[in-house]
């Protein structure tokens, strides 16, 4: 949501939520694969 929303790089995501980056980069790889099975693409 931040992201693609408000536009907010991962280290600016990080620091809004107060976790590392790492975290940030984790979540987003892990949510856009799942939004890509859930869609049946393939990746």
């Amino acid at each position: 949501m931040l992201r693609y929303y408000l536009d907010l790089d991962e280290q600016e995501i990080a620091d809004v939520m107060g976790i590392g980056v790492g975290t940030v980069q984790s979540t987003v790889s892990r949510a856009l694969a799942s939004l890509a099975d859930l869609l049946g693409e393939e990746s």
